[in-house]
Protein backbone atom coordinates (compact mmCIF):
# COMPACT_ATOMS: atom_id res chain seq x y z
CA UNK A 1 0.00 0.00 0.00
CA UNK A 2 1.04 3.47 -0.51
CA UNK A 3 2.21 5.36 2.62
CA UNK A 4 0.19 8.52 2.34
CA UNK A 5 1.78 12.07 3.93
CA UNK A 6 -1.79 13.03 5.20
CA UNK A 7 -2.28 9.80 6.98
CA UNK A 8 -3.19 6.29 6.49
CA UNK A 9 -5.63 3.67 7.75
CA UNK A 10 -5.89 -0.27 7.93
CA UNK A 11 -2.28 -0.62 8.47
CA UNK A 12 -0.11 -3.51 9.96
CA UNK A 13 2.87 -2.66 12.42
CA UNK A 14 4.11 -6.17 11.32
CA UNK A 15 4.77 -5.16 7.87
CA UNK A 16 3.73 -1.16 7.70
CA UNK A 17 6.77 1.13 8.30
CA UNK A 18 8.77 4.20 8.35
CA UNK A 19 12.68 2.60 8.31
CA UNK A 20 15.32 0.80 6.17
CA UNK A 21 15.48 -3.20 5.61
CA UNK A 22 19.14 -2.81 5.38
CA UNK A 23 22.11 -2.35 8.23
CA UNK A 24 21.67 1.29 7.39
CA UNK A 25 20.58 4.13 9.42
CA UNK A 26 17.08 6.04 9.15
CA UNK A 27 17.78 9.85 8.63
CA UNK A 28 15.25 12.73 9.27
CA UNK A 29 15.99 15.78 7.09
CA UNK A 30 14.58 19.54 7.32
CA UNK A 31 15.46 22.13 4.64
CA UNK A 32 17.61 19.01 3.32
CA UNK A 33 19.75 19.16 6.49
CA UNK A 34 19.98 16.27 8.23
CA UNK A 35 17.54 16.94 11.71
CA UNK A 36 17.17 12.87 12.79
CA UNK A 37 19.09 10.13 12.73
CA UNK A 38 18.31 6.33 14.18
CA UNK A 39 21.35 4.48 13.64
CA UNK A 40 20.62 0.23 13.08
CA UNK A 41 21.24 -0.48 16.93
CA UNK A 42 18.43 1.48 17.39
CA UNK A 43 20.34 4.34 18.83
CA UNK A 44 18.77 7.98 17.95
CA UNK A 45 21.05 11.14 17.43
CA UNK A 46 19.09 14.60 17.35
CA UNK A 47 22.15 16.79 16.22
CA UNK A 48 24.27 14.19 15.72
CA UNK A 49 25.13 11.66 13.01
CA UNK A 50 26.73 9.29 15.56
CA UNK A 51 24.82 8.27 18.25
CA UNK A 52 25.80 6.02 21.03
CA UNK A 53 23.15 5.91 23.42
CA UNK A 54 19.78 5.69 22.95
CA UNK A 55 18.50 8.74 23.17
CA UNK A 56 21.78 11.49 22.26
CA UNK A 57 21.10 15.43 21.61
CA UNK A 58 23.71 18.21 20.50
CA UNK A 59 22.78 21.12 21.17
CA UNK A 60 20.03 23.15 22.98
CA UNK A 61 16.19 21.33 24.31
CA UNK A 62 13.52 22.71 25.26
CA UNK A 63 10.83 20.45 26.46
CA UNK A 64 7.27 21.80 27.54
CA UNK A 65 4.97 19.27 29.76
CA UNK A 66 4.27 18.32 33.30
CA UNK A 67 6.02 15.06 33.14
CA UNK A 68 8.14 15.98 30.05
CA UNK A 69 10.87 13.61 30.01
CA UNK A 70 11.21 10.15 31.65
CA UNK A 71 14.28 7.71 31.76
CA UNK A 72 13.28 4.44 32.51
CA UNK A 73 16.08 1.63 33.29
CA UNK A 74 17.92 0.09 36.65
CA UNK A 75 19.25 2.74 38.46
CA UNK A 76 18.88 5.51 35.67
CA UNK A 77 21.19 8.22 34.54
CA UNK A 78 21.57 11.89 32.69
CA UNK A 79 25.44 11.96 31.39
CA UNK A 80 26.31 15.27 30.11
CA UNK A 81 29.04 14.41 27.70
CA UNK A 82 31.46 17.58 26.42
CA UNK A 83 31.92 17.52 22.61
CA UNK A 84 34.28 19.56 22.29
CA UNK A 85 36.70 17.81 24.86
CA UNK A 86 37.10 14.25 23.05
CA UNK A 87 33.50 14.10 24.12
CA UNK A 88 34.72 12.91 27.61
CA UNK A 89 31.82 12.10 30.34
CA UNK A 90 31.82 15.40 32.40
CA UNK A 91 29.00 14.88 34.50
CA UNK A 92 26.19 12.65 35.62
CA UNK A 93 23.31 12.84 37.20
CA UNK A 94 21.78 9.40 38.63
CA UNK A 95 18.88 7.48 40.37
CA UNK A 96 20.15 4.97 42.98
CA UNK A 97 17.56 3.38 45.02
CA UNK A 98 15.33 6.55 45.46
CA UNK A 99 18.23 8.56 45.87
CA UNK A 100 19.40 11.41 43.64
CA UNK A 101 23.00 11.74 43.19
CA UNK A 102 24.95 14.20 41.39
CA UNK A 103 28.20 12.84 40.28
CA UNK A 104 31.53 15.86 38.68
CA UNK A 105 33.72 14.39 36.64
CA UNK A 106 36.40 14.02 39.08
CA UNK A 107 33.94 12.16 41.64
CA UNK A 108 32.73 10.15 38.37
CA UNK A 109 36.34 8.11 39.05
CA UNK A 110 36.18 7.74 42.95
CA UNK A 111 32.34 6.63 42.50
CA UNK A 112 31.45 9.33 45.11
CA UNK A 113 29.44 11.81 44.29
CA UNK A 114 29.90 15.09 44.99
CA UNK A 115 26.27 15.77 46.11
CA UNK A 116 23.53 13.47 47.00
CA UNK A 117 20.07 13.90 48.25
CA UNK A 118 18.86 11.22 49.92
CA UNK A 119 15.47 9.25 49.38
CA UNK A 120 14.32 10.69 53.23
CA UNK A 121 15.12 14.46 51.90
CA UNK A 122 18.65 14.38 53.61
CA UNK A 123 21.45 16.72 51.32
CA UNK A 124 25.09 15.15 51.74
CA UNK A 125 27.75 17.10 50.06
CA UNK A 126 30.92 14.90 49.96
CA UNK A 127 34.31 17.05 50.22
CA UNK A 128 36.44 19.33 52.32
CA UNK A 129 35.01 22.45 51.20
CA UNK A 130 31.62 21.58 50.53
CA UNK A 131 29.16 24.65 50.51
CA UNK A 132 30.48 28.08 49.85
CA UNK A 133 27.59 31.12 50.23
CA UNK A 134 29.09 34.09 47.73
CA UNK A 135 27.63 37.45 48.03
CA UNK A 136 27.98 40.90 50.01
CA UNK A 137 28.11 39.53 53.78
CA UNK A 138 26.48 36.19 53.07
CA UNK A 139 24.49 34.62 55.23
CA UNK A 140 21.84 31.34 55.57
CA UNK A 141 18.78 31.82 56.79
CA UNK A 142 16.59 28.39 58.46
CA UNK A 143 12.64 29.14 57.13
CA UNK A 144 9.72 27.52 59.12
CA UNK A 145 7.54 25.83 56.28
CA UNK A 146 5.04 24.91 58.26
CA UNK A 147 4.49 28.78 59.74
CA UNK A 148 3.74 30.89 56.92
CA UNK A 149 7.56 30.57 55.51
CA UNK A 150 8.48 32.76 58.79
CA UNK A 151 12.37 33.26 58.65
CA UNK A 152 13.02 31.55 62.07
CA UNK A 153 17.34 31.89 62.22
CA UNK A 154 20.06 33.49 60.38
CA UNK A 155 23.81 32.44 60.25
CA UNK A 156 25.59 35.76 58.82
CA UNK A 157 28.66 36.82 58.05
CA UNK A 158 29.35 40.19 58.48
CA UNK A 159 33.04 41.66 57.85
CA UNK A 160 34.63 38.52 58.97
CA UNK A 161 32.76 38.11 62.40
CA UNK A 162 30.05 35.22 62.20
CA UNK A 163 26.61 36.26 63.75
CA UNK A 164 23.92 34.18 65.30
CA UNK A 165 20.38 35.65 65.35
CA UNK A 166 17.60 33.86 66.42
CA UNK A 167 13.86 34.93 64.73
CA UNK A 168 13.18 37.83 67.58
CA UNK A 169 16.78 39.25 66.96
CA UNK A 170 16.75 39.64 63.02
CA UNK A 171 14.31 42.49 63.02
CA UNK A 172 16.62 44.30 65.68
CA UNK A 173 19.59 43.36 64.18
CA UNK A 174 21.74 42.61 66.81
CA UNK A 175 22.64 38.83 67.30
CA UNK A 176 22.57 37.11 70.53
CA UNK A 177 26.08 35.24 69.72
CA UNK A 178 29.06 36.53 67.72
CA UNK A 179 32.45 35.01 66.91
CA UNK A 180 34.65 38.18 66.47
CA UNK A 181 36.80 37.78 63.75
CA UNK A 182 39.62 39.84 65.16
CA UNK A 183 39.56 38.30 68.40
CA UNK A 184 38.50 34.79 67.97
CA UNK A 185 35.86 35.68 71.31
CA UNK A 186 32.64 34.40 71.44
CA UNK A 187 30.43 37.60 72.55
CA UNK A 188 26.87 36.91 73.85
CA UNK A 189 24.09 39.19 74.67
CA UNK A 190 22.02 37.68 76.93
CA UNK A 191 22.98 34.91 79.58
CA UNK A 192 24.33 31.42 78.88
CA UNK A 193 22.30 28.61 80.29
CA UNK A 194 23.77 25.41 81.07
CA UNK A 195 22.27 22.13 81.63
CA UNK A 196 24.81 20.40 83.80
CA UNK A 197 25.31 21.05 87.54
CA UNK A 198 29.32 21.49 88.20
CA UNK A 199 32.09 23.02 86.63
CA UNK A 200 34.82 20.32 86.02
CA UNK A 201 38.11 19.89 85.13
CA UNK A 202 39.86 16.83 83.97
CA UNK A 203 43.13 15.90 85.47
CA UNK A 204 45.90 12.80 84.92
CA UNK A 205 44.77 10.49 87.73
CA UNK A 206 46.61 7.25 89.22
CA UNK A 207 44.61 4.00 89.51
CA UNK A 208 41.76 5.04 87.29
CA UNK A 209 39.94 1.80 88.05
CA UNK A 210 39.01 3.72 91.72
CA UNK A 211 37.84 6.61 90.00
CA UNK A 212 34.15 6.06 89.19
CA UNK A 213 31.56 9.21 89.50
CA UNK A 214 31.48 10.55 93.06
CA UNK A 215 34.61 9.58 94.61
CA UNK A 216 36.48 11.99 96.75
CA UNK A 217 40.12 12.92 95.30
CA UNK A 218 43.12 14.29 96.70
CA UNK A 219 46.53 15.31 94.62
CA UNK A 220 50.09 12.42 94.98
CA UNK A 221 53.54 13.94 94.60
CA UNK A 222 53.38 13.81 91.16
CA UNK A 223 50.56 16.50 90.91
CA UNK A 224 48.06 13.35 89.74
CA UNK A 225 44.66 12.69 91.55
CA UNK A 226 44.14 9.61 93.64
CA UNK A 227 41.22 8.67 95.46
CA UNK A 228 41.51 9.64 99.39
CA UNK A 229 42.42 7.60 101.62
CA UNK A 230 42.87 9.06 105.48
CA UNK A 231 40.68 11.90 107.50
CA UNK A 232 41.18 15.82 107.25
CA UNK A 233 43.64 15.23 104.30
CA UNK A 234 44.21 19.06 102.97
CA UNK A 235 45.48 17.52 99.53
CA UNK A 236 41.64 16.77 98.62
CA UNK A 237 41.10 18.48 95.61
CA UNK A 238 37.17 17.51 94.57
CA UNK A 239 35.34 15.22 93.56
CA UNK A 240 34.86 12.87 90.46
CA UNK A 241 32.20 14.18 88.27
CA UNK A 242 29.16 12.67 87.00
CA UNK A 243 27.69 10.14 89.83
CA UNK A 244 23.85 10.51 90.13
CA UNK A 245 21.69 12.87 88.17
CA UNK A 246 24.31 15.43 88.21
CA UNK A 247 26.48 16.28 85.23
CA UNK A 248 29.38 18.48 84.43
CA UNK A 249 28.26 21.99 82.83
CA UNK A 250 31.63 23.01 81.94
CA UNK A 251 34.67 20.95 81.43
CA UNK A 252 37.99 22.80 81.37
CA UNK A 253 41.28 21.21 80.21
CA UNK A 254 39.43 18.39 78.18
CA UNK A 255 42.06 16.68 75.74
CA UNK A 256 41.85 13.97 72.58
CA UNK A 257 43.14 11.49 74.67
CA UNK A 258 40.61 10.76 77.42
CA UNK A 259 42.75 7.48 79.23
CA UNK A 260 44.01 7.71 82.67
CA UNK A 261 41.95 11.43 83.34
CA UNK A 262 38.70 11.97 84.88
CA UNK A 263 36.60 14.86 84.92
CA UNK A 264 36.71 16.59 89.09
CA UNK A 265 33.89 18.70 90.13
CA UNK A 266 35.51 21.93 91.86
CA UNK A 267 32.61 24.25 92.14
CA UNK A 268 29.06 23.54 92.33
CA UNK A 269 26.43 20.60 93.12
CA UNK A 270 27.67 17.16 92.71
CA UNK A 271 27.08 13.72 94.20
CA UNK A 272 29.56 12.38 96.90
CA UNK A 273 30.31 8.77 98.06
CA UNK A 274 30.00 9.83 102.20
CA UNK A 275 30.24 7.60 105.25
CA UNK A 276 28.50 8.85 107.97
CA UNK A 277 29.15 5.73 110.42
CA UNK A 278 31.72 7.73 112.27
CA UNK A 279 28.91 10.63 112.62
CA UNK A 280 25.47 11.55 111.12
CA UNK A 281 25.20 13.84 107.93
CA UNK A 282 22.91 17.13 108.46
CA UNK A 283 22.22 19.37 105.12
CA UNK A 284 24.93 22.01 105.51
CA UNK A 285 27.13 20.05 107.16
CA UNK A 286 30.86 20.86 105.97
CA UNK A 287 32.75 17.79 104.71
CA UNK A 288 36.08 16.39 104.65
CA UNK A 289 37.71 13.30 103.54
CA UNK A 290 37.67 10.23 105.86
CA UNK A 291 39.54 7.16 106.64
CA UNK A 292 36.88 5.46 104.18
CA UNK A 293 38.87 5.51 100.52
CA UNK A 294 37.42 8.06 98.26
CA UNK A 295 34.56 8.64 100.64
CA UNK A 296 33.67 12.14 102.31
CA UNK A 297 32.68 12.18 106.24
CA UNK A 298 31.42 15.30 108.38
CA UNK A 299 34.02 17.95 109.39
CA UNK A 300 33.63 17.74 113.11
CA UNK A 301 37.06 19.06 114.37
CA UNK A 302 37.34 22.52 113.04
CA UNK A 303 41.05 22.72 113.48
CA UNK A 304 41.94 19.89 111.60
CA UNK A 305 39.03 20.80 109.23
CA UNK A 306 40.75 24.43 108.13
CA UNK A 307 41.89 23.40 104.29
CA UNK A 308 40.45 20.02 104.27
CA UNK A 309 37.02 20.69 103.51
CA UNK A 310 35.73 19.99 100.15
CA UNK A 311 32.13 20.87 100.54
CA UNK A 312 28.23 20.93 102.12
CA UNK A 313 25.88 18.21 102.45
CA UNK A 314 22.66 19.28 100.36
CA UNK A 315 20.65 15.91 101.48
CA UNK A 316 21.48 13.83 105.50
CA UNK A 317 22.80 10.61 105.57
CA UNK A 318 21.91 9.46 109.35
CA UNK A 319 23.86 5.98 108.95
CA UNK A 320 26.21 4.14 106.83
CA UNK A 321 27.79 4.70 103.63
CA UNK A 322 25.98 6.09 100.84
CA UNK A 323 25.68 9.09 97.90
CA UNK A 324 24.39 12.11 98.13
CA UNK A 325 24.58 15.75 96.68
CA UNK A 326 26.96 17.88 97.92
CA UNK A 327 27.90 21.90 97.02
CA UNK A 328 31.63 22.01 96.56
CA UNK A 329 33.63 24.27 98.20
CA UNK A 330 36.69 23.65 98.42
CA UNK A 331 38.51 25.31 101.89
Amino acid sequence: MPWEIIGNSNTNDQVNFIGTTNSKALVIKTNGNEAVRVDPKGNVGVGTTTPTTKVEIVGKLQIDGQDAIQIVGFQPFITLIDSENNSTVRTRIQNARGDITFFTEASLGSGIPALKILNSGTVQISTQDALQVIGFQPFLTLIDSENNSFARALIQNARGDINFYTESSIASQIPPMKINNSSGNVEFKGDITLSGADCAEDFDVVCPEQMDPGTVVVINREGALAQSEKAYDKKAAGVVSGAGDYKPGVVLDRRESTEDRRSIALLGKVYCKVDARRAPIEVGDLLTTSPTPGHAMKADDPVRAFGAVIGKALRPLAAGCGLIPILVALQ
